[in-house]
């Protein structure tokens, strides 16, 4: 997560259902008349095969039928890319490449035809930093091994019945963990397109018009996105500028200012093809300003120390135009107060 962004919970979550269940007691999980459950396709990933074949076949008497196998991380990426998957069950210690990476670049739209598509991540261990970097990767449940069949029914009808909105930060798209969402915030949120639900409500008008709603979906993802990485800018900018009259500077400071490059660098990068792109030229002056300063921090020059601060304004200004100035100017300036009484 950045400087910026908010805290989420990381909960560790216990070995589930009950394995003396009989089929007849899951089949209790029957679907509707009109449900389309014999559509709804799964990525089974898993080293040891002989796991997930009781899943399938428990699922495919409830009548689940699209199992689709991926024995490694390169596996499931092509995969991806080629089939309309609802819901991905996947071992973390995938072979052959990095899969919470993967899921990353699935929520950000560089793997797969589908940033919103349901991800279950298993794990024979139950380390905390490993739940954390799963969490982070912006999967939507963790699952300790053994997985019963009841005990991933159970998860999927909760992701049916209650998924968790989606949020979008500068370096985060997944779903919203904050640990009181009661709480407010800066940071909107969205139900994500679902089409495992679609699928097994039988929504037929909503499935007619699904990879239209992925792509609305994903465009204005991508927007927010854009957005946020301009927020963090301002609040970079925020942070640093009270420091950089005094060089040389600490290290925090020397992490920001890098920050500041990067946040900037990947603006211009992303900003092309999308509403913003006018915006492209600010964002390209705070690149090269932000490289100046990173490049000999201690002769910084007066006139770019104080230039920072109105380029931030106007490219926050920019990406929110129907926003007040100084409403926008009051939220950095609460973000930054909060960072800092973080410590």
């Amino acid at each position: 997560m950045s400087t910026l962004d908010s805290v989420y919970l990381v909960a560790i979550i216990t070995p589930i259902g009950n394995f003396n269940l009989t089929t007849r007691q899951i089949l209790m999980n029957i679907p509707s008349p009109k449900s389309r459950r014999d559509t709804v396709e799964f990525a089974l990933c898993e080293r040891r095969l002989h796991v997930m074949a009781p899943l399938k076949t428990a699922l495919g008497q409830t009548g689940y039928s699209q199992f689709h196998n991926a024995r490694d991380v390169d596996e499931l990426r092509l995969m991806l890319a080629g089939r309309p998957i609802d819901l991905i069950v996947a071992d973390i210690e995938l072979p052959d490449g990095d899969l919470l990476k993967l899921v990353k670049d699935i929520r950000h739209g560089r793997a797969g035809r589908n940033p919103f598509v349901v991800i279950m991540v298993t794990s024979w261990a139950m380390e905390a930093d490993m739940v954390r970097s799963a969490i982070d990767a912006g999967v939507d449940d963790f699952l300790v091994n053994p997985i019963s069949p009841q005990g991933l029914a159970d998860r999927i009808r909760n992701i049916v019945e209650a998924r968790k909105p989606f949020i979008v930060t500068s370096d985060y798209i997944g779903p919203e963990r904050r640990r009181d969402p009661r709480r407010s915030s800066d940071i909107p949120y969205f139900n994500p397109p679902n089409t495992l639900r679609e699928k097994e409500l039988g929504n037929l008008d909503a499935l007619a018009n699904v990879e239209a709603e992925i792509e609305r979906s994903a465009i204005e993802m991508r927007e927010e996105r854009l957005r946020r990485i301009g927020f963090q800018i301002s609040f970079l900018v925020d942070l640093v500028t009270p420091k950089l009259v005094d060089p040389p500077f600490d290290d925090q400071t020397v992490r920001h200012l890098r920050g500041l490059e990067t946040a900037a660098r990947e603006a211009v990068e992303k900003l092309k093809g999308t509403k913003f792109e006018a915006i492209a030229t600010l964002c390209k002056s705070m690149l090269g300003l932000a490289k100046r300063i990173n490049a000999d921090p201690a002769n910084l020059a007066t006139k770019d120390r104080e230039l920072l601060s109105p380029l931030s304004i106007a490219i926050l200004e920019a990406f929110y135009p129907g926003r007040d100035g100084g409403d926008l100017m009051n939220e950095i300036a609460s973000a930054v107060s909060n960072f800092t009484k973080r410590g």
